[in-house]
């Protein structure tokens, strides 16, 4: 029985501990922009954007709110990628200007002004294809916070342990023959 106890009590804790962090975001699709729709590249003081950067800009929030996608609007495709132009360089190949959502160079002074610096929305080296980047908004990005319900299969776990500690205890004394009347009011003092 103890061992049992022991057991459900573990198991009512991992249940609660994992159940938020088991939630998965779900995302609506909000826009796209081409990199190079942004303000034109020898603008003064031009911030260098991740793609999350550049769609809070555009859209409107953090970039964290964001995930981006470089290949079409559909959830099921988002590949965290973002199309970039480099400094100096233009757009070289599809290999060295598709980055992480969240990738930025800024070598120099602050700002898109420096051989290297990237940014995924700035009006440079535009070319006939367009490179879209595609932004979705996390819907429940907001996850830290425990639900009543986790909360409450901790709690009963932990209590659990508890009871199951306590048993244990009181088995233990007397299985050696002691009174085990006198040593469980002990422990309830």
């Amino acid at each position: 029985m103890k061992k049992i106890s022991l057991r459900i009590a573990a198991l009512l804790v991992g249940l609660s501990t994992s159940a938020s962090a088991m939630a998965v975001p779900t995302y609506t699709y909000v826009g796209f922009w081409d990199v190079y729709s942004g303000m034109p590249w020898d603008t003064p003081s031009l911030p260098t954007y991740t793609g999350q950067q550049a769609a809070a800009a555009i859209f409107g929030g953090s970039p964290s709110d964001y995930v981006i996608s470089t290949v079409d609007d559909a959830v099921a495709n988002i590949d965290h990628m973002a199309w970039v132009d480099i400094y100096g360089t233009g757009f070289v190949t599809p290999a060295n200007n598709l980055v992480a959502e969240n990738y930025v160079v800024d070598t120099g002074a602050a700002g898109y002004n420096a051989p290297g610096d990237t940014s995924a929305w700035v009006q440079d080296s535009g070319f006939d294809t367009p490179h879209l980047n595609y932004a979705f908004r996390i819907d429940n990005n907001n996850n830290q916070i425990p639900e009543p319900v986790s909360l409450a299969l901790v709690g009963l776990g932990f209590f659990g342990i508890g009871v199951a500690r306590r048993r244990s205890t009181v088995y233990k004394l007397c299985q050696f023959g002691e009174d085990c009347a006198y040593r469980v009011s002990a422990t309830n003092e």
